[in-house]
């Protein structure tokens, strides 16, 4: 096999879905974490990069377009003006991701101009991606509704991921809507790649200037996404970690806490489906939201959290 921009992307591609699937199951266990949409599309891309299958890579881009633009420019923006855009990124900064996992979750913002690069390349059209793109939204949307807890939203297929989008349908139309909508996204994304394919081809001066800065423009972008990369580390850092281990089988409440010097959290007692926890004066910490706690107050827990229970299965400590 050649030894080329499709072998060596395509090979890298498929050991960051190594490294992150290994992180997700050997970490989370049964919880599914690795069938999220960027998990799966870095699969794709490798495979489709790898073997030089147009159709792959499109759907790829499909994907990708479909489903992480509101990721990466959360993402930019927190690292721009320190808030959160979307909130779909800000998992990245908490204070309990291990820097291994930071650091492959920045494939988000490498994997599209490696998916574009490689559509140049190979210079060809797919009538059938956007085939594949039905069957894989479909399929998987189909799998995750059947066969995953809503608590997971897995690829926001029970609800909103981001913010600003207030719901009022029930969860089943919500579901359907938006599966419709990624599935046109995806075909539409699809085509206007055939198109601009055909486009090229028939232009001789946009062809000219493609072959002459392409490879120029594709490591301008990937050296823009290094720098805030790097940024992204410089936050990441700057902000208190704690690593984690399994909660005891007596602690159900399966909460996150931050624990300084000034702060302590104590299983007090469970007792019809809840379960009380005591705390020191500091912050605790169960999920995406953090509350202020006031000395010796004690809280009760539903059980289980209706929300992030999945994720909400760690005890952290400095």
């Amino acid at each position: 096999m050649k030894k080329d921009y499709f072998f060596f992307s395509g090979i890298f591609c498929l050991l960051i879905w190594l490294v992150d699937t290994y992180f997700k199951v050997s970490r989370y266990g049964t919880d599914l974490d690795f069938i999220w949409s960027c998990s799966v599309v870095t699969l794709i891309l490798g495979l489709g990069l790898f073997y030089r299958k147009i159709g792959l890579i499109l759907l790829s881009l499909g994907i990708i377009i479909s489903s992480q633009v509101f990721w990466i420019l959360d993402y930019i923006w927190y690292i721009l003006f320190g808030k959160a855009l979307t909130t779909t990124a800000m998992y990245l900064f908490s204070s309990v991701v291990p820097f291994d996992e930071f650091l492959v979750g920045l494939r988000h913002l490498i994997l599209l101009p490696i998916a574009i690069y490689g559509w140049y390349l190979l210079g060809q059209k797919s009538e059938k991606a956007k085939l594949y793109g039905i069957a894989y939204t479909a399929g998987f949307a189909a799998f995750i509704r059947l066969f995953t807890p809503p608590s997971s939203n897995f690829n926001c297929l029970f609800e909103p991921c981001v913010n600003f989008l207030e719901w009022g349908w029930p969860s089943l139309a919500y579901f359907f809507f938006f599966t419709t909508f990624v599935i046109f996204v995806i075909i539409l994304v699809i085509n206007f790649f055939n198109w601009l394919t055909d486009y090229i081809k028939k232009n001789a001066l946009v062809r000219y200037y493609l072959k002459e800065y392409s490879f120029v423009m594709f490591f301008f972008s990937i050296f823009v996404i290094i720098l805030f990369m790097v940024q992204g580390v410089s936050v990441y850092f700057s902000i208190p970690h704690y690593t984690c281990r399994p909660l005891s089988d007596d602690f159900k409440c399966h909460a996150l806490y931050e624990k300084e010097d000034s702060v302590d959290l104590k299983f007090v007692s469970k007792m019809d489906g809840m379960c009380k926890l005591q705390l020191k004066d500091g912050y605790f910490d169960y999920g995406y939201k953090t509350i202020k706690v006031e000395k010796d107050e004690s809280y009760w827990w539903k059980l289980p959290l209706p929300k992030y229970e999945s994720k909400l299965r760690m005890e952290c400590l400095p």
